[in-house]
């Protein structure tokens, strides 16, 4: 969907994470985009009847450089160093930090002997995104035979035994005990991907960010007080 001589909109690359609107409103002032429709029919729209053409929407702008994955690209910018030779077209990422290893190997090549070591978790969620990888059966055993499995609920393991390659995160943070457990994961893992809505743009557990504690049953202070009186008077 080209925008203006120097935007360019790829619906297929959004998530739905809602980033370039709140930089069009929060740093740009200009609220230029918008998302429409509901549910699996929810897509990134031009806030404007006539499209961006009506808009005051520039390519410097923070909303046009926000998005994590080229949704929104700036044209003649985006591909500016030729492909093959970008940062890591020919390097993995973190050899720049890599040191040397006894024996002259560099640390590279040591993991590229040896297998990545894998960690899971979930926090608030459904548990399905990890439900799809069981789904896979016997093919399992084949994952098994390419990575180490470290903290995951596959295994029932609690804590890290050291560092990790890859993090996989599904489940949206929801309370103080989540953020905790995400801040630990992340420490542990030199790669973090978040798997399922949930974990990229909130899912379902999100739905209740529009809903007060006033609207739901159990829902107000006093509610609320007397349920901990009764905790504490149980204990």
């Amino acid at each position: 969907m080209p925008l203006t001589p120097d935007i360019y909109l790829d619906h297929d690359r959004c998530i739905l994470c809602s980033r370039c609107i709140r930089a069009s409103r929060m740093a740009d002032g200009k609220s230029v985009f918008g998302f429409e429709g509901r549910g699996i029919a929810m897509r990134l729209n031009i806030d404007a009847e006539g499209g961006l053409g009506e808009t005051q929407m520039a390519a410097i702008d923070k909303a046009a450089r926000v998005c994590p994955v080229a949704c929104i690209v700036i044209k003649h910018d985006s591909y500016r160093v030729p492909n093959g030779s970008r940062r890591y077209d020919t390097a993995p990422i973190g050899s720049e930090i890599e040191a040397k290893a006894s024996g002259g190997e560099t640390v590279t090549a040591l993991l590229a002997a040896a297998k990545p070591r894998l960690a899971t978790c979930a926090l608030t969620g459904c548990f399905g995104c990890h439900m799809s990888l069981l789904d896979i059966d016997e093919r399992i055993l084949e994952l098994i035979d390419l990575v180490d499995l470290d903290r995951s609920p596959f295994d029932d393991k609690k804590a890290f035994d050291g560092p990790v390659d890859i993090g996989l995160v599904e489940g949206g943070c929801s309370n103080e005990y989540n953020v905790l457990e995400l801040r630990d994961f992340r420490q542990h893992c030199r790669i973090l991907v978040s798997v399922g809505a949930c974990a990229i743009n909130g899912g379902v557990p999100a739905m209740r960010n529009t809903i007060g504690l006033r609207g739901v049953p159990g829902g107000s202070q006093s509610q609320r007080s007397h349920a901990r009186r009764r905790r504490h008077d149980s204990e």
